[in-house]
């Protein structure tokens, strides 16, 4: 058996328990730590073409029951049945990350006495992505310890009824076994029948093998199929740019006037700027980039690092440049970073930002982090000091949507006072559209008064947008990714027949 597949247990606990604490405690500084002990042990061991793991000897998952003990004795209860406390705890609303502990020993429990059919009930009763997350990554952590990763796989298949159970713990199975033997666990992923799983299984697969053992991935890309292979030589350059980001200068033609080439650049360069700053300015400035906006970009990004230090070096270097074709030069993209960490030394910026593009640019940007914030009111205020209309528009429209699902209360309150009809109307238009993410938080006298603000144009465009997406084949509710409210696919009609609407509009 080769070095890649002798068991590394303690480093597998150290990265289950990293996962489970990032995701749902958020002490991403543990994770962290765990991930490169781990990495530092893949990285240690021989190149493998073998696809299984540590527990080949098993017998593959035909001799595997649904009861077979996976847990140790001391993941029993000490007393009272698992089923009946996991029952309880979820008629008194307990499931949550809260009670993360208790929930893990009460499923292990469980799982010891009857098997890991059980997820297909437990799967149905826990909503919370992030707990389901800690909980699943600790029953494959445990059960894969005990049968292997291989045979745990071919058991989810058999036994999981639920879809979108199977699919998820296939995924996170996969991604966990891949830092320890990623040509096993990328082959064996490549077994799941439904293909969109299959491939976004096998991409992630990939992502974690690039970074811990890339010359290996690099003599298994030509065995890769169509639908991964792309994503797959992506993942060989990106972790080549964050390992050796000269080496990575290579690969650009590659990637030249395509969606990849930004990413690519942008990688090379936030690994680079931190190792060799002179050099990297050097690149930046002299680089035949394919258009000026990636130029002005990433000297903006490199100039970053050199204002920490060096502010007025880094903007009279910025300044100094020409702008893009937008008419942003580098210095607008400088704020953009500094903003990301300190606001107020980006708006004391902002008076040697060059006018017109660039300056407003600068204006939209901090606005942006200033609705991130909540500070919606600095917003609202930094947005008056634009003097072109078009400019003030597009910061508005900018942090509008933002604020009306975070405080729209205040935002009802502030629209009387915003400076022109199309900001009122865009303020209204964007409550109501609130409104069908997150019911009852207006009145229906306040929807009444802001009924008046909303322009034809503003509300053919809502009512367009909401009717297209009824119109999709979405099963019962729908989430939307931005503000996590559910949302009503009927929204469309209701919004006609509530504003009166003629059908023929």
């Amino acid at each position: 058996m080769s070095a890649l597949n002798l068991p590394r247990w303690h480093l597998v606990r150290h990265y289950a328990i990293g996962i489970t604490i990032g995701l749902v405690v958020g002490i991403p500084i543990y994770f962290t730590v765990s991930q490169t002990f781990l990495s530092q042990e893949v990285g240690a061991v021989n190149d493998s073409s073998s696809v299984h793991d540590n527990k080949t000897g098993v017998g593959g998952s035909d001799n595997i029951t649904d009861k077979t003990k996976f847990f140790p004795a001391d993941y029993e209860l000490a007393e009272g049945d698992p089923q009946v406390a996991w029952n309880d705890l979820q008629e008194n609303d307990q499931i949550h990350v809260g009670r993360l502990v208790e929930l893990i020993n009460t499923v292990n429990a469980w799982i010891a006495r009857d098997g890991l059919g059980v997820l297909n009930e437990i799967h149905e009763s826990v909503t919370d992505r992030e707990l389901r997350s800690a909980l699943f990554g600790n029953v494959i952590f445990t059960a894969a310890k005990e049968i292997g990763y291989q045979a745990l796989f071919y058991k989810a298949q058999e036994i999981f009824s639920d879809d979108e159970l199977r699919h998820e713990f296939l995924w996170r199975l996969a991604n966990m076994w891949a830092p320890l033997n990623p040509v096993g666990s990328f082959a064996t992923a490549a077994q799941i029948e439904n293909k969109h799983v299959r491939a976004e299984t096998l991409k992630s697969v990939a992502e974690i093998w690039a970074k811990t053992d890339i010359e290996l991935l690099k003599k298994w890309l030509h065995t890769m199929p169509s639908v991964v292979i792309n994503h797959a030589e992506l993942m060989v350059m990106m972790a080549t740019a964050e390992q050796s980001p000269t080496d990575a200068l290579a690969y650009l033609p590659n990637v030249a006037r395509t969606s990849y080439e930004e990413l690519l650049i942008t990688t090379i360069t936030n690994h680079w700027k931190t190792r060799d700053t002179e050099s990297a300015l050097e690149w930046a400035l002299n680089h035949e980039f394919t258009n000026d906006r990636i130029r002005n970009r990433t000297l903006g990004n490199v100039l970053y690092e050199i204002a920490k230090t060096d502010l007025d070096r880094a903007l009279q270097i910025a300044t100094s440049e020409p702008e893009d074709d937008f008419g942003r030069g580098p210095e607008a993209f400088l704020i953009a970073h500094i903003a990301a960490q300190d606001i107020d030394q980006a708006i004391e910026m902002l008076p040697r930002v060059r006018a017109g593009d660039s300056q407003n640019y600068a204006y939209e940007v901090i606005g942006r982090h200033l609705s991130r914030e909540y500070e919606f009111d600095r917003a609202v205020e930094l947005g008056g000091h634009i003097t072109d209309d078009g400019s003030k528009r597009d910061f508005f429209d900018s942090i509008l949507p933002s604020w009306a699902i975070h405080d729209p209360v205040n935002l009802f309150k502030e629209i009387p006072s915003l400076p022109t009809k199309y900001l009122r109307s865009r303020a209204a238009m964007h409550l109501v559209d609130a409104e069908s993410y997150r019911h009852n938080v207006l009145t229906e006298q306040q929807l009444d008064e802001v009924r008046p603000y909303i322009t034809t144009q503003d509300l053919r465009e809502m009512v367009d947008r909401r009717s297209m997406m009824a119109a999709l084949e979405i099963d019962s509710m729908v989430i939307n990714p931005a503000s996590a409210f559910p949302f009503n696919p009927n929204i469309g009609d209701q919004l006609k027949n509530y504003f009166q609407i003629q059908s023929s509009f």
